[in-house]
């Protein structure tokens, strides 16, 4: 398949990156420090300043593997999302290559790459659920994921399910296709449309989609992409 020689080069480093975040959940400061040294040099990460119950800025003190990927998946830009993968693949000694290219991949809102809410509205359940989230995605695929926990995150305050299936499509992009606007319209066009925004929703739409277009959720993505107003961005 040519495409995916051509492209898709960015899928092994995603992939490794989903794997080896999971060594860090009792290690959050240390990839908001990477991140903020990251920021440092000028490169557009996410936004580390919290807020608490009364406004008052606060540095961000936790942080889950879904966002983490928002940081080098909210912008267009392929040399600055280059340079922090650079910078990821050698914080952690990875082996994948830097990608040439992020064909196929939804973006996340740049104002708003969190997976949570601000401190003064969080849980404190919501950030261990979506490191749960993320050791799931990384285990299962679309079929076998819980779906008890997939509703649960859909509960956190600033999560749903365009957002969602983003990330487990950046964990893992051969095992899950992202719901996000191009998607969506995509196969509205084609009489398939997602009835519910819950885990059910999202799995029968995608037995939809896979009975009718197959599985290979990479080239779907970007299909989706050409075919929807070229505008590469989250919904």
């Amino acid at each position: 398949n040519k495409y995916h020689t051509r492209m898709c080069t960015w899928i092994p480093i995603y992939e490794e990156i989903a794997r080896k975040i999971l060594d860090f959940e009792q290690r959050q400061p240390e990839l908001l420090a990477l991140l903020a040294k990251l920021r440092e040099e000028g490169l557009k990460v996410i936004q580390l300043n919290d807020r608490d119950a009364n406004g008052n800025v606060i540095p961000l003190a936790e942080i889950d593997p879904l966002t983490f990927f928002a940081s080098f998946n909210r912008t267009s830009s392929v040399p600055g999302r280059q340079a922090i993968l650079k910078r990821i693949k050698e914080a952690w000694n990875l082996t994948s290559l830097v990608p040439n290219d992020f064909t196929g991949i939804p973006l996340a809102n740049a104002q708003n790459s969190w997976a949570f809410a601000y401190a003064g509205d969080r849980e404190p359940t919501d950030v261990p659920i979506l490191w749960r989230v993320a050791r799931e995605a990384v285990d299962k695929n679309w079929r076998t994921f819980d779906q008890n926990l997939f509703n649960e995150a859909l509960g956190i305050s600033q999560m749903g399910l365009a957002r969602m299936s983003m990330s487990l499509f950046w964990m893992k992009p051969r095992a899950y296709l992202s719901l996000d606007k191009n998607t969506r319209a995509y196969f509205e066009k084609r009489g398939i449309v997602c009835d519910s925004k819950t885990a059910a929703g999202y799995v029968s739409w995608l037995e939809e989609v896979v009975t009718q277009g197959g599985d290979d959720f990479p080239q779907i993505s970007h299909d989706a992409y050409l075919a929807c107003s070229g505008n590469e961005s989250g919904p």
